[in-house]
């Protein structure tokens, strides 16, 4: 039980880490864009189109990953028993 949380934990950091990276990413992006990006765009939508989107990616992407763990490990022990069971028959 120890060993899930912990590898729960590790799974939320790598996450946020992908998100914060993803948000440098983006607002980097923004700051270094054209002026006429910067003239003809409004303020309030920007600023509310980032926060949104930076939400979105924290919400869902440790959900996503998450999921994607889990149904790897499904279908490794669904294998499982055939991959051993051939490497107990004698060829």
């Amino acid at each position: 039980m120890r060993t899930n949380s912990l590898r729960l934990q590790q799974v939320n950091q790598r996450t946020l880490s992908a998100s914060r990276h993803i948000h440098q990413r983006i607002f980097h992006t923004v700051v270094f864009s054209t002026l006429d990006f910067a003239w003809s765009a409004p303020v309030g939508a920007v600023a509310n189109r980032f926060s949104r989107d930076v939400a979105e990616m924290d919400a869902v992407l440790p959900n996503t990953l998450k999921n994607f763990l889990l149904q790897c490990a499904r279908i490794a022990g669904a294998y499982e028993p055939f991959y051993q069971e051939q490497l107990e028959t004698p060829v």
